[in-house]
């Protein structure tokens, strides 16, 4: 009995496990449906592929949207929910952005399964925004979009999602978060709507629970936004719809959305060099905002031109908005914007040698330059 069992221990394969272990998922009694969900959530990089052949079947299930009889249904939205939290806890851990299997060899992009169930879900939760059932289906789709790409070196970012998907993305989470994007959804598909977002320090608060949704949908838009070039360019020209909810989320009075902000400002210089209006929007809100904004807005400046020589056609409007921060009265400003001083010094100037003496002809000087 005991080789018996040896044997079997041997021929044991990760798919073969798998098979046990991804229908209990469906298990009614909830520690065994959530000692699932972790197992799986835990895969190693190497062993994806094996899990991911297995839920192909499941993905497949959870976003068919076939009208279907009360009983089906829910046991369908419970199936969406526990393979949500899979790949969250997948994402969470970065196993995404490690393994081998994930990213086509040509492309770079993600492998169709994994835009199969992204695109999907996004299908059905658009389909029925109001069903309450979804609700924590919503939180952690989001999450897991945000993780999931943010596993991912920022290298990669361009080729990861193609841009349709990501707009379309960005538009469901837009609707999901209050009064942080509905009205910007509403400009990017054209349909009617407020003309401009509800500044984040005059809407009202929402109940706890809804708040989590907002600002988890919130983080998601960012991750897309600035999941390589914009996808809606116009959107960063001249007077685009994207720098008014900018500003109105850099005057926020919560710390976790004018944080998130800075960062998305960042990424979005990052992963946009060739957008003009973008740069110069940054420069003039370190002039014309209130305080908190163009503090905000002067950080990522001074982020994105430490990091390396990022593209400019007027870079004395670099090194004059980092003169004026040098005065600034609030410590972090005034030193970030020295040592952006020497960076910008160095990188400008540092080739020039010493201003020749009076009556000097010169010549050493020149060869100096």
């Amino acid at each position: 009995t005991t080789e018996r069992m040896d044997n079997k221990a041997v021929n044991t394969s990760p798919s073969a496990l798998y098979k046990l272990v991804i229908p209990l998922l469906r298990c009614e009694v909830a520690d065994v449906r959530d000692a699932a969900v972790h197992a799986l959530g835990k895969v190693n990089s190497d062993a994806l592929k094996d899990l991911m052949e297995e839920l192909v079947v499941y993905i497949r299930e959870a976003v068919d949207r076939k009208q279907e009889n009360m009983r089906r249904r829910r046991r369908r939205d419970a199936l969406r929910l526990q393979l949500v939290k899979v790949f969250e806890l997948i994402a969470g851990y970065g196993t995404f952005g490690v393994s081998s299997c994930v990213l086509e060899r040509d492309s770079q992009s993600l492998h169709p399964t994994i835009v199969e169930y992204v695109d999907g879900a996004r299908l059905c939760l658009e389909a029925e925004p109001d069903k309450e059932a979804l609700k924590e289906i919503k939180i952690h789709f989001c999450n897991f979009i945000r993780k999931m790409l943010k596993s991912f070196p920022l290298e990669t970012y361009q080729t990861l999602l193609k841009r349709d998907l990501r707009r379309n993305l960005f538009v469901l989470f837009a609707g999901w978060s209050g009064s942080f994007g509905r009205s910007l959804a509403s400009a990017l598909t054209g349909s009617a709507g407020p003309s401009s977002t509800v500044p984040a320090t005059t809407a009202p608060e929402p109940p706890a629970e809804e708040e989590e949704q907002q600002f988890c949908a919130l983080q998601a838009m960012s991750a897309v936004l600035c999941c390589g070039p914009c996808f809606e360019p116009s959107a960063l020209a001249e007077e685009g719809c994207l720098y008014p909810w900018l500003d109105s989320l850099l005057a926020s009075k919560d710390e976790k959305i004018y944080n998130l902000t800075c960062e998305t400002v960042v990424l979005l210089l990052e992963c946009n060099p060739d957008m003009g209006p973008l740069l110069d929007w940054v420069v003039d809100r370190c002039y014309t905002a209130k305080a908190k904004v163009a503090d905000g807005c002067f950080l990522a400046l001074a982020t994105i031109f430490s990091a390396r020589e990022y593209p400019c056609d007027h870079y004395t409007a670099i090194i004059n908005v980092t003169l004026m921060n040098t005065g600034c009265p609030r410590t972090h400003v005034h030193e970030t914007a020295l040592q952006l001083l020497q960076v910008l010094d160095k990188r400008f100037f540092g080739a020039v040698g010493p201003l020749p003496a009076e009556g000097d002809t010169g010549t050493e000087y020149s060869r100096g330059v």
